[in-house]
């Protein structure tokens, strides 16, 4: 029996340890030794250049290793070649020599998750990413980045749910109890005119309203966690995440910033041993205007964004027959529109800060019709979001208080020859609606309240109540974060059981960030499901999870 399939045989929970060392085998483990020996350097070289986080954010469960292949460079302070020159391991792995600067960089997670979602029993997953990354720049002018990424996802024995059930149902050695892969995530080049101003060609991340970035810890997570990958996203969240293959291009002046980009999406996400190949057929373009704020208005910063989505993939080619549920009946070529408005204003003893973000959907959309089975609609939709919050930094444990309402439109009459429901792209859902992942930015109204708190430096709490509507009972319960896989639409969908009442969530999370290098994470996420759940066998969803990050 081959190592591969002693792996898969693994049944007993007593094994557990076991199973991690076959899952990871022997390259692996000298892969985290190598790690852990640079680490261990790093960590004595940098003693006593340690801070602790002052506002550690909870949702970086979602995005949990820093990315290094920012947006927009920073821009590096001025230093003599003879201080610059030669080999460092602080505060990165590198060399330097005259114009020319090398880094490797290094980033590690380790997930325990358990699911429950939707059915009785339920399933506990462990995974591990690692990430290792080489960046040659050459002046401030020229740019050479590369990315790998190892992946396991182990302990999917029997029919698992939730995300564990997607990463099982997405593999492609179904005897097995495990999933690895190790892929080329990033590769691209990268010619600068200086740090604002670039064109990027090649395999990179790519997330909508990214193109600014702030160093305030309010301004960061606004930007970042409550308006950033609507739309476009890496569903860094998942073990798997997924890359574009494409151009991106960054160009500032007066304060006005816009951020184009194009790009076939690959696959990953669920998908773990077959992720990181092209997903042919699939194709998009956007762009990005932000005004910066003090540009025309005083802490507030203004957008538009224009995303055009085409999948012209075959009805052959996917899991045939069109599954029911929520599968890819024909075309899709969607163009959305927006604007976005985000501002932080000083306020009494604390800051107020307000979020308004709105989109309309045009194109054409082959779907499933009640009455007229598959039709060619024209594509008719819209979105909105209005968050507020209230924050007093100077109190003890900084409470943020949050509140606001998201809505995207649904369809009320399927044989109309519109299709009202908003296509959701391929975005990161997991940081909006709920850490239980149970619904997508469609047919949907969530009204949330959520309160962060940071009682000492290095603890991030946050606390998130949702109310989840349908927008409307004629259409379905939507779920997903787009395209991941070549025979799946990345989108799924269950009937609303003439309900509109989804249900409530209650989000609870807790990070300690001990260093710079170091993070540790749990939370629990509980769906309590409405009538529109009531047809599963069970209508409720849990999810809880326990992470370590390590990063250098």
């Amino acid at each position: 029996m081959s190592e591969r399939q002693q792996c898969g045989h693994f049944r007993s929970g007593r094994q557990a340890v076991t199973r991690v060392a076959c899952a990871a085998r022997l390259p692996v483990a000298v892969v985290y030794a190598a790690f852990a020996a640079i680490l261990l350097l790093g960590l004595s070289a940098q003693a006593d250049e340690i801070e602790p986080e002052p506002e550690p954010e909870p949702e970086a469960a979602v995005e949990s290793t820093p990315e290094p292949a920012p947006k927009a460079a920073p821009k590096p302070a001025p230093q003599a070649a003879s201080e610059a020159d030669g080999f460092r391991l602080t505060p990165e792995i590198g060399w330097s020599s005259g114009d020319h600067n090398f880094e490797i960089h290094l980033n590690s997670r380790f997930r325990w998750e358990r699911w429950q979602a939707l059915r009785n029993g339920g399933d506990n997953i462990f995974a591990f990413r690692n990430r290792v990354s080489a960046d040659y720049t050459w002046k401030n002018r020229l740019r050479l980045f590369a990315e790998g990424q190892h992946a396991t996802v182990f302990d999917l024995d029997g029919a698992p749910n939730g995300a564990a059930g997607a990463y099982r149902g997405n593999a492609h050695n179904p005897p097995s109890s495990s999933v690895d892969s190790f892929r080329l995530r990033q590769l691209f080049g990268e010619a600068r005119l200086d740090s604002d101003n670039w064109l990027r060609v090649g395999r990179q991340d790519m997330k909508n309203a990214s193109a600014i970035s702030y160093e305030e810890g309010n301004w960061k997570y606004l930007k970042n966690k409550r308006l950033s990958q609507r739309l476009v996203g890496g569903v860094g969240w998942t073990h798997g995440e997924r890359s574009y293959d494409g151009v991106s291009a960054r160009m500032e002046q007066s304060g006005h910033v816009v951020h184009l980009y194009a790009a076939e999406p690959t696959t990953g996400v669920f998908e773990i041993d077959r992720g990181y190949k092209r997903n042919k057929d699939i194709i998009f373009g956007g762009l990005d205007w932000t005004v910066e704020r003090g540009t025309w208005f005083d802490n507030t910063e203004l957008g538009a964004f224009f995303v055009g989505f085409s999948d012209d993939r075959k009805v052959s080619d996917m899991t045939a027959p069109p599954p029911p549920s929520g599968g890819f009946f024909g075309e899709i070529e969607v163009y959305t529109f927006g604007f976005s408005s985000l501002g932080v204003y000083p306020v009494g003893p604390g800051n107020l800060d307000l979020i308004i973000w709105g989109a309309m959907q045009i194109g054409q959309y082959f779907d499933m019709t009640e009455f007229s089975g598959v039709r060619r609609l024209d594509q008719v939709a819209g979105a909105g979001i209005v968050e507020a919050g209230y924050q007093l930094p100077d109190v003890w444990a900084k409470p943020w208080l949050r509140t606001g309402v998201n809505f995207a439109s649904g369809d009320s009459n399927q044989d109309d020859g519109n299709h009202n429901t908003f296509f959701n792209i391929m975005p990161t859902n997991h940081l909006y609606y709920g850490y239980a992942d149970q619904l997508a930015f469609a047919n949907l109204i969530d009204l949330f309240v959520q309160l962060k708190l940071s009682p000492i430096p290095k603890l991030g709490v946050e606390l998130v109540f949702h109310q989840f509507w349908l927008y409307t009972q004629r259409d379905s319960r939507y779920f997903g974060s787009g395209a991941f896989a070549k025979r799946s639409l990345g989108y799924g969908k269950s009937a609303s059981n003439g309900a509109n009442n989804v249900g409530q969530e209650i989000d609870f999370v807790l990070n300690y960030q001990v260093n710079k290098h170091l993070g540790l994470m749990a939370g629990v996420a509980h769906l309590f499901g409405g009538k529109v759940m009531s047809s599963f066998p069970d209508s409720d969803a849990n999810w809880a999870f326990f992470q370590v990050a390590l990063s250098y």
